[in-house]
This record gives C-alpha cells, sequence and structure tokens, in this order.
C-alpha cells in the first residue's frame, strides 16, 4: 500500500515521528489514510533524494499537501497570475487540506481550480499570523504558514506572504503594538521554516556556486534567507552563512569556496560614506575572483553608490542566472 516495508514504518515513525499511529488494546497499530499519505509522500520524496532526517522537519499538513500533489490528487498551476491547486477531472473532488489550513476546495465538477489563498486574502493570513505571535502559539503558526509553503512556489510564498507579513511585523513593533518577545518569537518560526524549505531545495543544486552572508552588524537575516532559497530553487549551490559574519570569515570562506557570486544582505541604514567603506572592503574581498551581490532596505536610495563601487544589486526573484551573462 505504501511501497515500504514494515520495518521500515516502524524505523521512521520511532527515529523521525513522520507518523503517529493509534494502537489497539491488543498493540497493534493502526493506520489512518493520513498517515498512508504521509508514508507515501515522505517515500517519493526520499526517492528524489531528500534525506528522512529532513522530512521530520516539515509539518505533517505539509506532507499531506505533497502527497496530494505528488500521487495527481492535485496539482500546483498558475490562473491568472496566481498560484492554485488543481484537481483533474478524472478524480472524484475531495478536500486537499485540513479544514483549519484555510484552504479552499473544488466545486463538484472538479473543472475549476479554487485559488490557494486564505479564506478572504493573503492580508487576513497576515493579521492572523500577528495575533499568533502576540499568543505566542505555535500550533497556530503551524496551521497558517505550512500549508502555503508546502503548496505555493517559495516565490509566491516569500511574495505574497512572507514580505508582507515582515513589514507588518516591523511597523507594529516600531509603533508598539508588537512586542520585542513576540517579534522574536515569530522571527524564530519563519526563521526555520525557511531553513527546512532551503534544505529541501539543496539536494538538487547544480554546479554554480553562491556563499549568503550578512556583514557585521547585520543581525537581521530572514531577507537574506528568502534570497537564499530563491537562488536554490534555481539550482544555485547555496552556501549559506547567517547573520554578523566578520570580513575575516567571509574572505576564508571566499578562499576554500571559490564561488561565482557573494549575495550580502544590508538591512541597517548607514551614511553614504560609511556605506562606500564597507562596500570597497567587500570589492577587495571577492578580488575579481567572483561577483558581488547586495540587497535589502539599507541601501534605499543606495542604487548608484553600489553601482560606482562596482557591486550588483540582487534581481528580481528569478534572475540569478542573467547576471552571469553581464559583462564584468
Amino acid at each position: 500500500m505504501t511501497g515500504l516495508s514494515a520495518a521500515l514504518i516502524r524505523a521512521w515513525e520511532a527515529r523521525y515521528g513522520l507518523i503517529v499511529p493509534e494502537r489497539t488494546e491488543a498493540g497493534y497499530r493502526l493506520y489512518s489514510d493520513d498517515d498512508v499519505a504521509v508514508l507515501r509522500s515522505a517515500l517519493k520524496l526520499v526517492q528524489r533524494g531528500i534525506a528522512p532526517m529532513q522530512l521530520a522537519k516539515l509539518q505533517r499538513h505539509e506532507l499531506l499537501a505533497q502527497a496530494a500533489v505528488a500521487t495527481g490528487a492535485a496539482e500546483v498551476a498558475e490562473v491568472s497570475g496566481q498560484s492554485v491547486l488543481r484537481q483533474p477531472p478524472a478524480v472524484e473532488p475531495r478536500r486537499i487540506a485540513t479544514a483549519h489550513s484555510g484552504y479552499s476546495v473544488l466545486d463538484p465538477a472538479g473543472s475549476r481550480a479554487t485559488a490557494i489563498a486564505p479564506p478572504t486574502s493573503y492580508a487576513e493570513r497576515v493579521d492572523q499570523l500577528l495575533e499568533a505571535f502576540a499568543t505566542f502559539d505555535n500550533r497556530r503558526v503551524d496551521e497558517l504558514l505550512g500549508p502555503p509553503l508546502a503548496l505555493l512556489s517559495p516565490q509566491t510564498a516569500c511574495k505574497e506572504l512572507l514580505l508582507p507579513l515582515l513589514r507588518e511585523v516591523g511597523e507594529r513593533w516600531h509603533r508598539g503594538e508588537l512586542s520585542i518577545a513576540a517579534e522574536h518569537f515569530g522571527s524564530s518560526l519563519i526563521r526555520g521554516k525557511l531553513k527546512a524549505q532551503l534544505e529541501l531545495f539543496r539536494q538538487n543544486s547544480g554546479p554554480h556556486r553562491m556563499i549568503c552572508a550578512c556583514p557585521p552588524g547585520e543581525m537581521h537575516e530572514l531577507g537574506l534567507l528568502m534570497f537564499t532559497l530563491d537562488a536554490a530553487t534555481q539550482g544555485w549551490d547555496t552556501i549559506y552563512l547567517g547573520a554578523n559574519l566578520p570580513l575575516a570569515d567571509l574572505k576564508a570562506a571566499i578562499d576554500k569556496v571559490h564561488p561565482e557570486l557573494v549575495g550580502l544582505s544590508l538591512v541597517a541604514r548607514r551614511e553614504p560614506s560609511e556605506l562606500r567603506q564597507l562596500l570597497s572592503a567587500l570589492m577587495h574581498l571577492c578580488q575579481g575572483r567572483c561577483r558581488l551581490l547586495v540587497g535589502g532596505s539599507g541601501l534605499s536610495g543606495m542604487t548608484s553608490l553600489v553601482r560606482e563601487c562596482g557591486a550588483l544589486m540582487m534581481p528580481e526573484s528569478g534572475q540569478l542566472t542573467d547576471l552571469l551573462r553581464q559583462p564584468n
């Protein structure tokens, strides 16, 4: 039924917690239809080269969503520029995600796709996530974040949900409407989700290598994580070094990795003279061996200065490879 031996199913249950079957009074395991779907989904992902320990980072509803797409019960498509779930006409329509996920189902004819979105809008989902952050509700955050990250492309999930969410977090914190503790709580959960997604896409990386990091003093890494994930979906072999990386350590990494690109996120605002000094130091580290990409809200209005220093602005999603065709 699952393509897995009983011994392997028990091993995945014990080691990774992929399923938690009910038991009879005699101790026999009872597997639900959802348990079977999760196991089938896990098997398909492992066959694509993903380690079982990485699957343990996904929530159950994420694996169920993967199963719906992988088995043909649903597919992700684009309708009017929006990612949607579409169910083949030959399959009897059924609910793809759990009721609490906020995802719609198909009409009875099975021919009209319903957008993957909250009951009304992404904006409402952002509001619900902010409420979950404020009340430190882990389960609610998983319910609201898990399905979009499992079913939407990373680019769509970041653009439509995560970026608006992070902007609103910052604005509410600035107005005193969200505590520092709630901001840290939400940021930590988003960071974990993005890193789990990044590990999944790293399994199929190509020959192009890139180092991604935040320079000294830069503590905000979520924007960099989204950029790194975007690069990984395009086949880049990404080496993610995180926040507040000393320049000496960045140089050591460049010397060892020999990347084609180095991507850095700058969120903190700097005076033009300070920014010029930092970019000059970074360009010296690259020394013509690799190209320097910079991005982040701290560069607003500084595009000309960035170009004067010889660096490149981070491109729009999906356009990284085009940079290699540009002359140095």
